[in-house]
């Protein structure tokens, strides 16, 4: 009875970690991250369709609710560069 009890006990531990305890994909794509949640992803990818550039988001980096993402313009310049905060997300200044 106690194994029984203890592998209920460790399954719903397991079940217990987050997106946000998930490690980063090999690559760096936003859509492969588990940390990366679909209404922020979502709010990413409109800021950048907005600024008519790619919407294949890639990953800076992730903090909880705080992430920076970049993706490549056809206009050949600098990716843009974006903040989120939850959902709501704004162009970041150029890195590098």
């Amino acid at each position: 009875m106690h194994k029984t009890l203890f592998a209920v006990a460790v399954a719903i531990l397991a079940g217990a970690a987050t997106a946000q305890d998930a490690p980063p994909p090999s690559d760096d794509i936003a859509a492969h991250d588990a940390r990366v949640g679909k209404p922020m992803f979502v709010a990413a990818q409109d800021l950048s369709s907005l600024h008519h550039c790619e919407r294949l988001l890639r990953v800076r980096s992730i903090d909880g609710d705080d992430a920076h993402f970049y993706a490549s313009c056809p206009s050949g310049g600098a990716p843009i560069e974006i903040h989120c905060n939850g959902t709501s997300c704004h162009e970041a200044a150029p890195q590098g």
